[in-house]
């Protein structure tokens, strides 16, 4: 089946969101991480968004949560997360709101994100997972 044909499949069964088939990863055994495991499907801690690719209100109480590892930490949450300013390059730790708002807090905050690859740093309104401690 051509990835055309794949994607209008799959909007027939749901008309409202249709996935970008590719990007998503899940990893089938966990750990290492950061990835999903269990019933989740669609976290990859190595990579952020210009957009909000899954369509989800990432601002409510509690946020969007999926199962995942946070490296080789087993029972922990990857939550979908937003950042309205920056975050500089080497961040490994971030703050987040109860709106779900991402800041750079390598001394106290309460989730890893994994995206030390980016030299320039993280630029303002990307989408990512963040993974808790």
């Amino acid at each position: 089946m051509s990835a055309g044909n794949a994607c209008a499949a799959i909007g027939l069964a749901n008309t409202s969101k249709i996935l970008n088939i590719g990007t998503y990863t899940q990893a089938a055994t966990p750990p290492p991480g950061p990835e999903s495991w269990g019933p989740a499907f669609g976290v990859n801690g190595s990579t952020f968004y210009d957009r909000n690719v899954l369509g989800e209100d990432y601002t409510v109480s509690g946020g969007i949560l999926f199962p995942a590892d946070s490296g080789a930490t087993l029972g922990k949450n990857a939550r979908w997360v937003s950042n309205t300013s920056s975050i500089a390059a080497g961040t490994t730790r971030v703050a987040v709101s109860a709106g779900g708002v991402a800041t750079a807090d390598n001394a106290a905050g309460a989730y890893d994100i994994f995206l030390g690859a980016l030299t320039g740093g993280l630029p303002a309104n990307s989408f990512f997972w963040a993974f808790e401690r």
